[in-house]
């Protein structure tokens, strides 16, 4: 019975072992009383149609009940063939007999369920067409049933092993997708982490602000493919520093103005180095534009508003935050409050407001209970959710 209970359990919902024998005597009931009813009123469709009715608002009860469970297949196997037993007798009206009908339900759970509830649904037509042919047309025993159950069989069994081939090769598949996306994402991580050693300046901070990142797109709701655009490009949004000269990235003074237009063709150099790596566009969108601004005064190309792409704005917030919140060479960091407060101040001239309300509603809390070792050792797990 535990076997059952197991089974039986989805997510947030809990079922019985009471229950679940209730479920089974009501399905087993509904089978037996839907025959005895059609059997008897064979041509009285209003009677029919009353009791089908009936029987399928309870169907659906119990479909909600075992929502998102695999006995929900064999709910629904029953409920199928029940309704072929309804075309049977429809069928009856015109003195027209077939167990196309009954066929016709068992591959199409097949096909979606897969062999079991096909096979469950096999015997239930079995069973059932048996006992119409016995009772309802008065012909006794027909052996030929047994060939009739054995064709429903096959064919619950051949389309079941299909549907099941199927969906081995979609799983396959997405184990495979899911491989090679963990496979990205370490390989990310590790040149990141080889990024950051060089930048002494910066150390740890691409994988302390992809989690601010993260945080801020999963409070805004955003869906799973812009979550890995912010996650692959905030881990690489620093990437051209690679080509800016060591005598640039790591001066402990002011950059002049020429050293500072080199520093800012990073964005351009890291978006070159990357453009032409398929499994990467979605990062491209926070490379090139991490520096804009949303009051158009930013860099590379001065775009402004809700032309900056979404991933940009979001990691533009969380890049600043961890700047101000970390020493520097020429600085030592900012108190937590005078960090947010400068966040607020930024709101419409460097930062979209909508995107700073959420950060300074969700993420303040957040990032005064965690501390920034936590931050970086996390973020790996926190990427791959």
């Amino acid at each position: 019975m535990e076997r059952i209970i197991k089974g039986l359990r989805s997510k947030d919902r809990h079922i019985s072992i009471d229950r679940a024998i209730l479920i089974a005597l009501g399905l087993l009931a509904f089978w037996f009383i839907a025959l005895m009813t059609f059997m008897e009123n064979g041509k009285n469709h209003a009677i029919n149609i009353a009791f089908v009715s009936v029987l399928m608002v309870l169907l659906i009860g119990l479909t909600r009940a075992l929502k998102k469970n695999k006995y929900q297949g064999y709910l629904i196997a029953f409920a199928a063939v029940m309704i072929a037993v309804i075309g049977y007798f429809r069928l009856s009206s015109f003195f027209v007999h077939t167990e196309i009908i009954f066929t016709i339900a068992i591959i199409g759970v097949s096909a979606r369920w897969g062999t079991r509830q096909g096979i469950f649904s096999a015997v239930l037509a079995m069973t059932s067409n048996g006992l119409l042919h016995i009772f309802y047309e008065q012909m006794g025993i027909d052996f030929g049933i047994f060939a009739i159950g054995g064709f429903f069989l096959a064919s619950a069994f051949i389309i079941g092993a299909l549907s099941k081939q199927r969906e081995s090769a979609l799983q396959s598949r997405a184990d495979i997708s899911e491989e090679l996306n963990q496979s990205y994402n370490e390989t990310l991580h590790a040149l990141v982490k080889a990024l950051d050693t060089r930048d002494n300046e910066t150390g740890g901070h691409s994988e302390r602000v992809t989690l601010i990142a993260l945080s801020i797109a999963q409070q805004m709701n955003l869906d799973e493919k812009q979550i890995q655009q912010i996650h692959w490009g905030a881990l690489l949004h620093d990437v051209g520093k690679i080509g800016i000269p060591d005598n640039i990235l790591r001066k402990p003074g002011k950059l002049t103005e020429e050293e500072w237009k080199i520093m800012r063709s990073h964005p351009q150099t890291g978006y070159e180095m990357l453009k032409g790596i398929p499994f990467l566009a979605p990062a491209l969108d926070v490379v090139l534009h991490h520096h804009e601004r949303f009051d158009g005064s930013g860099y590379p190309s001065g775009l402004a508003g809700k032309d900056i792409p979404l991933s940009a704005r979001i990691f533009t917030i969380a890049d600043t935050f961890d700047a101000m919140t970390n020493d520097r060479p020429y600085r030592k960091a900012f108190a937590l409050e005078i960090a947010l407060d400068e966040i607020q101040k930024c709101a419409n001239t460097q930062f979209d407001p909508e995107i700073v309300n959420v950060f300074l509603k969700g993420n303040k809390s957040f990032i005064t209970e965690t501390s920034k070792e936590v931050l970086s050792k996390t973020v790996n797990s926190f990427g791959e959710k």
